[in-house]
């Protein structure tokens, strides 16, 4: 009997996007991509609640959506979703505070998605945290901000 495969789920407004991120997972035996990708903040929880995917993929910008905000709303409603930023802001602050609000993993779009991405799905399915270089170097480097009582 085949393993039950990886049901992931991407959450992109840009086209061009989906396709390369379908195109990198459409070979991979373990991983499939449910549902249609999700464009905007107004249809990322019905989506999700849809789909039932493992993993959602999910850009930081898109329209009507706060990723700090709609990674709270995943936390709350669906616990066992385990979810990776796939963006290409470079900003050390919202990559902690995306961690901090239960992110399973960040990667920038400008690294080598084709590599990454499949590497970084099994791991975050296995309960792992997943960072690319990159990411884990603005964990690393930048200075936590302050907090004043």
């Amino acid at each position: 009997m085949a393993a039950r495969k990886i049901k992931v789920q991407i959450a992109d407004d840009h086209d061009v996007v989906v396709q390369g991120i379908r195109s990198i997972l459409k070979d991979e035996a373990d991983i499939e991509v449910v549902g249609e990708p999700i464009r905007s903040g107004k249809e990322l929880l019905n989506h999700i609640r849809n789909a039932q995917p493992d993993i959602l993929l999910l850009d930081a910008k898109m329209p009507d959506f706060d990723l700090l905000t709609a990674l709270d709303q995943l936390s709350d409603q669906f616990p066992r979703l385990r979810v990776l930023v796939v963006t290409a802001l470079q900003d050390p602050l919202l990559a902690k505070a995306a961690s901090k609000r239960h992110a399973a993993g960040y990667v920038l779009k400008e690294e080598a998605l084709s590599a990454l991405l499949p590497l970084a799905i099994r791991d975050i399915n296995a309960g792992q945290v997943w960072f690319s270089p990159k990411a884990s170097q603005f964990l690393i480097d930048s200075p936590m901000p302050v907090e004043r009582n």
